[in-house]
């Protein structure tokens, strides 16, 4: 059992700032891993008289480390962290296909398997290590120090923050803390809707649309200057205003989603669902609000997603209606939904928001194959020295989905036309692919510009320019600002001229009060547009 909650030593020495320091902390963990583990396997014996009890409890606790450290193997591997609370939240908030699929990418996986066949035989080598030098008095004396040292710092800091070094010590209290959460959501959701008082409301645009994208990065698309062509469509698209500096505040979907819509910001008190949401704003403002999805989010833990469907008018879920049979369900699944609902509205204000899949691992499952999406192949694609020959492909996989969702916005954009409407396009993070690094994916512990420069595109129709010049003016002279999409309520109110006593105009970036000045911290760190993060 001492060396499967090593994970977290393992842990330390890989992100720790120089190699000295990394090695006396690995070692220092390791120790006390050992040291707990003892004490541990004596509490057994002095609780449990039985020896086949003792037997049992032993190898139950045997099994459960087991699992944890072959899970933490995984989120070492792939993102240089063991697990914390916001993988779990990730894992609670994941559909059956997306397992599926993150089993296809990262589990199924040749370089992975590699990397668990030399973690064994360390194993086995420390193992026998141990076996040796557990015979001298030296090593049960560096026991004695750890165990002090351990000690003096508990007492110092009041805390028992050492006993965290173990993976079996720290799962139960982390998913202990996310069920006491999930009560308190479940709590809010059945809950009555906030009363909401307008302190404005002049709103009048007949159709306000927001798609929503998914780890589309900005770095990826030929309408910011990608190398490759993969926004052929909307770089054709007049009425585009393109902003060029803004970045999300995570690099995962749920903590992004939890402030997008709602007041709830970076470092914001208390829990989102708490916060005014900006659906029972539109629906207190006379709006009928759509909430269109191509993402299942049939996860054990509820997500933001399913929590704003519920405070508006109408909601579909298209990946659930094929959810058992088919896990391709490309993002123009939702043109003929949003084709419905448009023949059948008769409200003069809509908002609409378009959940899509976007460029989501498995990338390969986001366009059609032998399809003209299927256009970019490894020859097409750079990355980072060194970089293989399969990596290139993925990343070729990558873009030809940013291609289709190009194709998916576009296609959403040409429904409005012809109507008196405003079209607003953000990706909630973007997504790293061998861009600088042997990095595959999205991780808030190790997070790249590539993860959190976002697009962020606002499109309107000619009838919207003849009833509102003023707002598009505005929009217009607001491209180059910096942002980032935690404030996004704030913009949409601003377009809106709806107001609450929560609005601030200094948060919106269209506004003439905008704060230019904010600091922006993304995943726990500073952004700044020139060095990145």
């Amino acid at each position: 059992m001492t060396l499967l909650n090593i994970a977290y030593s393992v842990s330390g020495y890989l992100n720790e700032a120089t190699p000295a320091v990394a090695f006396l902390t690995f070692a220092y963990r390791a120790v006390l891993t050992i040291f707990y583990v003892i004490n541990l396997d004596a509490l057994i014996c002095l609780v449990f008289r039985r020896a086949k009890l003792k037997a049992c409890i032993k190898n139950l606790l045997l099994f459960i480390s087991l699992l944890i450290f072959t899970c933490e193997l995984l989120t070492l591997y792939y993102y240089h962290s063991c697990i914390n609370s916001a993988m779990i939240y990730i894992m609670l908030g994941t559909a059956e296909y997306e397992v599926k699929e993150y089993f296809d990418v990262y589990i199924a996986n040749y370089e992975f398997i590699k990397y668990i066949l030399l973690v064994a035989t360390v194993i086995i080598a420390v193992r026998f290590i141990y076996g040796f030098i557990s015979r001298f008095k030296i090593f049960w004396s560096l026991i004695l120090i750890a165990v002090l040292i351990s000690f003096a710092r508990s007492v110092y800091y009041r805390t028992i923050l050492e006993f965290y070094h173990m993976s079996i010590i720290r799962m139960p209290i982390m998913l202990y803390d996310i069920y006491i959460d999930s009560i308190e959501f479940e709590k809010i959701v059945s809950g009555a809707r906030q009363n909401i008082v307008l302190t404005r409301n002049e709103s009048s645009i007949p159709y306000v649309v927001f798609i929503l994208g998914e780890s589309t990065g900005r770095n990826h698309m030929s309408l910011y200057g990608y190398n490759l062509d993969t926004n052929p469509r909307l770089r054709r698209r007049e009425n585009l205003y393109v902003f060029t500096d803004t970045v999300s505040p995570h690099s995962h979907t749920i903590p992004v989603m939890e402030k997008l819509f709602t007041f709830y910001r970076y470092n914001s008190e208390g829990r989102w669902f708490t916060y005014v949401n900006l659906f029972n704003i539109l629906n207190a403002a006379g709006y009928k609000t759509f909430w269109l999805s191509n993402q299942e989010g049939f996860g054990i833990y509820s997500t933001a997603g399913r929590f704003y469907a519920k405070q508006g008018g109408l909601s579909e879920f298209a990946a659930a209606w094929s959810s058992e049979k088919e896990i391709r369900n490309y993002d123009e699944i939702l043109l003929p939904i949003l084709d419905k609902t448009l023949l059948n509205s008769e409200n003069s204000k809509n908002f609409y928001v378009l959940h899509l899949m976007g460029t989501h691992s498995r990338y390969d499952f986001r366009y059609p194959y032998g399809s003209e999406f299927e256009k970019f192949s490894y020859k097409d694609e750079d990355g980072f020295k060194g970089i293989s020959d399969s990596q290139r492909g993925i990343r070729a996989q990558y873009d030809n989905a940013v291609l289709y969702n190009d194709f998916v916005v576009d296609e959403i954009i040409k429904r409005f036309e012809n109507k008196n409407a405003i079209v607003i396009y953000v990706s909630d993070h973007g997504e790293e692919v061998y861009d600088v690094r042997d990095m595959l994916s999205h991780d808030e512990q190790n997070v790249s510009r590539y993860m959190i420069e976002i697009p962020f595109l606002i499109w309107t129709s000619n009838k919207f320019i003849d009833t509102y010049p003023d707002l598009c003016q505005r929009i217009a002279v607001s491209v180059n600002k910096p942002f980032m999409t935690d404030d996004m309520i704030h913009v949409i109110l601003d377009i809106m001229q709806i107001e609450t006593k929560d609005y601030d105009a200094s948060k919106s970036i269209i506004n003439d009060k905008f704060d230019m000045s904010r600091q922006r911290i993304c995943s726990g760190k500073v952004y700044h547009k020139e060095t990145g993060i």
